[in-house]
């Protein structure tokens, strides 16, 4: 278990679709903080203002001043099933699974590449964000938000709103931690459909697809606080409960129950 858990980690972080991946989200870190700098955005916030502009809402994960941050969450479902979410399809189409499956189990190699998947989806999916906010910490004040600010602070009821304005980057750290779950559900869905896809390209844009069709039927039945791509992006729709981790949870192990049985039955000869 532990050979072909390496070598799946391998082939994930130094394949191109992983840099590829984190550098197109990286950009979009270093554009926002570079538009940030030139356009005087800080300033006009923070000159003769009660409520300056501070770090915590003027990162890639919170600000809504530029377009930036609409892009980045637009992007994501894509960006996270790069990497590494169509290599299934990829071993059945190259022979290679049937390579593998003479020297490991089934079952070991599909819990193998469901753990890297999930893990690459997660680490593409966060690394931008953090990477934005040390970067807006050398040029935006890292004062605590004020709860009455125009800009786009928790709202009463949100999840963890209390230490928002109290303890601000606990706060980002644990929508860190939704977003990289959020990132490796999604590589986790992507996987699962690898597995009947007839078409390599259309697993790239599954994960985007998904969302998209989520976020609009949840929202049309008043369960906008449900969708990935709200619970991901905390500035579309307050989310009001824990039930995101439960959603999360659920998404996991379905996933993951349903990629390992499949992967362990099915004919690939």
């Amino acid at each position: 278990m532990k050979k072909i858990l390496s070598f799946e980690w391998y082939r994930a972080i130094h394949s191109k679709s992983f840099s590829i991946a984190i550098l197109i989200g990286v950009i979009c870190a270093f554009s926002q903080a570079i538009h940030y700098m030139s356009s005087g955005i800080v300033q006009i916030f923070s000159v003769d203002s009660d409520y300056p502009m501070v770090c915590w809402l003027s990162y890639l994960g919170r600000d809504i001043q530029l377009f930036y941050h609409s892009l980045y969450y637009m992007l994501f479902p894509i960006l996270v099933v790069v990497p590494y979410a169509q290599s299934y399809y990829e071993d059945i189409k190259s022979g290679m699974s049937k390579m593998v499956f003479i020297k490991v189990r089934r079952t070991q190699y599909a819990i193998s590449k469901y753990l890297v998947a999930f893990l690459t989806g997660g680490i593409v999916m966060t690394i931008p964000l953090i990477i934005s906010l040390f970067i807006h910490a050398g040029f935006v004040p890292l004062y605590p938000p004020s709860e009455f600010s125009l800009q786009a602070v928790a709202q009463d009821g949100d999840m963890l709103c209390n230490i928002f304005y109290d303890k601000p980057f606990l706060y980002v750290i644990v929508f860190w931690v939704i977003n990289f779950f959020v990132g490796g559900s999604i590589t986790g869905i992507t996987l699962c459909y690898s597995l009947f896809a007839k078409m390599k390209y259309s697993v790239y844009t599954f994960g985007f697809v998904f969302c998209l069709l989520e976020n609009s039927i949840l929202s049309q039945f008043g369960y906008a606080d449900w969708a990935l791509y709200n619970i991901a992006d905390p500035t579309n729709v307050p989310i009001s409960g824990w039930h995101v981790i439960i959603k999360l949870f659920v998404i996991y192990l379905l996933s993951f129950g349903l990629f390992v049985y499949i992967v362990k039955k099915k004919d690939v000869y």
